[in-house]
């Protein structure tokens, strides 16, 4: 291992070096449990003072756990929340792939998967069409609500305090004349989407893009997620978007039943009201 001096030369600033240090407190946590401070300051090669003040800061904000008994410090409760949102993605997306990839096979548009993240949309996996002029996403990509069926589907589908929080505090940004700008229009946007179950978009966001998206329920009734088509508007007659929204309710019931939503009992009428 280098010593501290040669590691402090390949940081730029003291903000870096105080990230570089923390990151190798954690990471000393892959090999042992537990640590105590004059141990840890040892095997980094720091200051028991530097160290201490590190993992107290770490401890502070949930990264850390200090055991007052042993006077040793573990893994805290921040790294396993964050280590089981990691697993609830992975599984989600794994469930989902498949069904992504059928819907991509039958429309040959690229079909996406998204979540609410905060007060935006969340790419978190898609099927990329086949053809050469097509809609293109990426892993991690976000949304707005306001715009486009991915992020009008997501909003329509959250508590009404929730929407009536963004709709106050959001800014909304114009991507095009055809952009939502208006609270009342996205209100009643909102209001037609939880009718018919079903988000439509046309050159909101992309001029040329269309886009039909729906929700996909989870295992407690919530309707965080949706599954979309999308492509360019031209390939998007009346017809062919009211054909790809059947498609799509069919093939996002199968989804929330493969993710362990059932339709019966408390969790459908809490589904329910949430729509």
């Amino acid at each position: 291992m280098s010593s501290p001096i040669e590691r402090s030369k390949t940081v730029g600033s003291s903000g870096l070096q105080t990230v570089s240090r923390a990151a190798e407190v954690l990471a000393a946590f892959l090999l042992r449990e537990e640590w105590g401070v004059s141990m840890l300051s040892r095997h980094l090669g720091y200051s028991k003072s530097m160290v201490h003040r590190i993992a107290t800061t770490l401890a502070h904000h949930g990264l850390l756990e200090f055991d007052a008994r042993t006077s040793n410090y573990r893994i805290g409760p921040l790294i396993g929340a964050l280590a089981q949102n990691g697993l609830r993605e992975q599984q989600l997306i794994a469930i989902a792939r498949p069904f992504l990839a059928e819907a991509c096979a039958i429309t040959a548009e690229t079909v996406s998967l998204a979540e609410l993240d905060g007060n935006e949309g969340l790419c978190i996996d898609f099927a990329e069409s086949p053809q050469a002029m097509k809609m293109t996403f990426y892993r991690g990509e976000k949304f707005a609500l306001n715009a486009g069926a991915i992020g009008k589907g997501l909003l329509a589908f959250q508590p009404d305090d929730f929407i009536e929080r963004y709709i106050g505090s959001a800014v909304f940004e114009r991507y095009t004349e055809n952009t939502i700008l208006d609270a009342d229009s996205l209100r009643a946007e909102i209001g037609r989407i939880r009718q018919t179950g079903v988000a439509f978009s046309d050159s909101e966001i992309t001029p040329g893009a269309a886009s039909v998206c729906v929700p996909v329920f989870e295992t407690d009734g919530t309707a965080c997620l949706v599954v979309a088509v999308s492509g360019p508007s031209s390939r998007f007659t009346k017809d062919r978007m009211h054909e790809t929204a059947a498609m799509l309710k069919g093939l996002s019931a199968r989804l929330s039943e493969a993710i362990g939503f059932q339709r019966s009992g408390k969790i459908e009428r809490k589904a329910l009201r949430a729509v």
